[in-house]
């Protein structure tokens, strides 16, 4: 493997890891404390950003559905990999 390989997977691995322990985070204290997805929030971004505008805009808006907390973390976890295979090839395709 290249040295930006290597460089590739540790950030994505460190950002998995940051990923993870805001979601445990989250799970644990989610029953009582409704600001405890915020860390998850921040590291999927902007992807959580436009969910949630249009979770708030145009589902629940117009059609009057609101998704539940299993559909949001679940939304929340795919964003989580789009992120880190962002960064992983986003690190390994550059050129120095």
């Amino acid at each position: 493997m290249q040295k930006r390989q290597y460089v590739a997977l540790s950030a994505s691995g460190v950002y998995l890891i940051l990923c993870i322990a805001s979601f445990v985070f989250h799970w644990s204290r989610m029953a009582y404390d409704k600001f405890s997805a915020m860390f998850v929030g921040i590291l999927t971004m902007p992807w959580s950003l436009g969910f949630a505008l249009f979770k708030d805009i145009i589902l629940a808006g117009l059609f009057q559905y609101e998704i539940g907390t299993f559909g949001k973390n679940i939304m929340l976890i795919v964003f989580a990999l789009l992120n880190t295979g962002l960064i992983y090839f986003l690190i390994a395709r550059t050129k120095r």
